[in-house]
């Protein structure tokens, strides 16, 4: 826009001015090359760099300010890698003053962050499988966006306390774990115990009073079908598949009392285990058996019946002392010989 003032003694009053304006003037835009610097940094998730881009050529005309980041073309662990300008300019006009050349810089480079990666402690009952349930610790934390991929299993798959548990594994980075070096610490306090089996297969038979709190069994004392290792539940009683494990001994069955009665529970012993597996197990006797206990009869002797002569009546006369027969050791004998056991205080009387 044309601006004049004319010197004629008059404060310019003996002239009219007309301002006319023209409309092809320019101004061209300030050219400003903007490089990205090197920058080293540790793996950390993401593609953040801490390095500020420089200006190569120009200046920031004025009071205008330029906002310059840069970041890594990815997030993962190299040398030589890219890093890439960016420029905010405030010049009142979007920018729109600057024509930025944005020139990007290989230099880069991201190291491998370094995490330690402990076992933790694990208890379990024995499964057939060297396979623990526990997570292992990562010090320090994994970077942005990422997530473990650790497991840790057990030295053996055999029941002890104290034993040894192997951390293994990798970082879920998008990049096979690479991002990370590893160091896997082993831990020593893990503990396997025992699975209990269930034995089945015996039957208690009910009998007559004996005075012994003995019971009869019959059947075959057996462990539950065998099933594959890690399957099931380790509760519900049943070997692995290939664990060399037998039961063997001698069942016996004993009630709680002697006592004549129905759907009494008795109880089983006498079965034992063995194997080369066998310490991987303990075991527990068949139990729920009942049977009933009944009465034994007794046998009266020592009465003898005297001849009479025709008196109109059935009544008889009896000579003797009614009495038991000679008790017999509780358990020998006949249980139908109707003899009383040694011991027991049964009497005849009326």
């Amino acid at each position: 826009m044309p601006a004049a003032s004319v010197n004629d003694g008059n404060g310019g009053n003996n002239y009219t001015v007309t301002f006319v304006n023209d409309t092809t003037g320019v101004i061209n835009a300030q050219a400003l090359p903007v490089r990205a610097a090197t920058n080293t940094k540790t793996y950390d998730g993401t593609t953040n760099a801490a390095a500020v881009p420089t200006i190569t050529s120009g200046a920031l005309q004025g009071s205008d300010t330029a906002t310059l980041t840069e970041n890594y073309a990815n997030k993962n662990v190299g040398t030589g890698k890219t890093l890439i300008p960016a420029a905010s300019i405030s010049d009142g006009n979007s920018g729109n003053n600057y024509s930025v050349t944005l020139v990007n810089d290989t230099t880069g480079e991201i190291t491998a962050k370094a995490i330690t990666v402990t076992a933790a402690t694990n208890s379990k009952t024995y499964d057939g499988t060297t396979n623990a349930a526990a997570v292992p610790v990562i010090t320090p934390g994994l970077g942005a966006g990422d997530t473990s991929g650790f497991t840790e299993s057990y030295d053996t798959k055999h029941v002890g306390t104290g034993k040894t548990l192997t951390p293994s594994g990798t970082v879920n980075d998008g990049n096979a774990g690479n991002n990370y070096s590893y160091t896997f610490v082993n831990k020593s306090t893990g503990v396997i115990n025992q699975k209990t089996l269930t034995v089945t297969g015996l039957t208690a038979s009910n009998k007559v009073y004996n005075a012994t709190v003995a019971a009869t069994l019959t059947g075959t004392a057996a462990f539950q079908t065998a099933e594959a290792p890690g399957v099931g539940s380790t509760s519900d009683g049943k070997p692995y598949t290939g664990d060399a494990v037998t039961l063997g001994g001698t069942p016996s069955g004993s009630f709680a009392t002697k006592d004549v009665g129905t759907s009494k529970p008795v109880t089983v012993s006498g079965n034992t285990i063995s194997g080369s597996q066998a310490g991987n197990y303990t075991f527990t006797q068949q139990t729920g058996l009942t049977a009933d206990i009944t009465a034994k009869a007794l046998t009266v002797s020592g009465l003898g019946a005297s001849n009479k002569v025709y008196n109109g009546t059935s009544a008889a006369t009896v000579t003797g002392t009614a009495a038991l027969q000679s008790a017999a050791p509780a358990g020998n004998g006949n249980a139908s010989d109707g003899k009383p056991y040694t011991g027991d205080t049964v009497n005849v009387s009326g």
